[in-house]
């Protein structure tokens, strides 16, 4: 496998080989969007991992799940504090995670629609936007289940 400039090691496992242990270093590359974040880290003058979770306040392993997995799935909230940590908007960070390019995929009008309305400047109540961020929290989990039993069943 190809090292990049943001590959990282991530452990270590050990085996036994001829009565002797000997180590192996794994590497993981970030995803495309995982590259981006980085790229945007970078010019901020966030070198780490830990740059990022300091200007955020996201947990060290959602960083490492939103730059190392397409698996993970973030809350808005957590798009929020990311966009707000790398002078991005949230929408343009919705696109990016779903594959999008600026200019090359249009952001559902309703999602966009949907995120204005759980930013604290929205003209909604702290009530209204909690209850707005459970129902949606909802459907993107049963969402996310959904695409898991997809998978399980081989059904990509």
């Amino acid at each position: 496998m190809r090292k990049s400039a943001h590959s990282v090691k991530v452990g270590a496992s050990f085996v036994r080989a001829y009565g002797h242990t000997v180590a192996m270093a794994v590497t993981r590359e970030p995803t495309r969007f995982g590259r981006y974040l980085l790229d945007r880290m970078s010019g901020k003058g966030m070198h780490q991992q830990v740059d990022l979770v300091n200007a955020t306040g996201i947990s060290p392993a959602t960083v490492s799940r939103l730059i190392y997995s397409d698996e993970y799935t973030p809350d808005v909230r957590t798009l929020e504090r990311l966009g707000a940590a790398l002078d991005v908007p949230a929408a343009e960070l919705v696109s990016r995670r779903s594959g999008g390019e600026p200019g090359l995929r249009v952001i559902p009008a309703v999602l966009a629609e949907l995120i204005e309305m759980v930013d604290p400047d929205s003209p909604l109540t702290t009530n209204q936007r909690r209850r707005l961020e459970q129902m949606l929290e909802l459907l993107a989990e049963t969402n996310r289940a959904f695409m898991h039993s997809e998978r399980s069943n081989g059904n990509d």
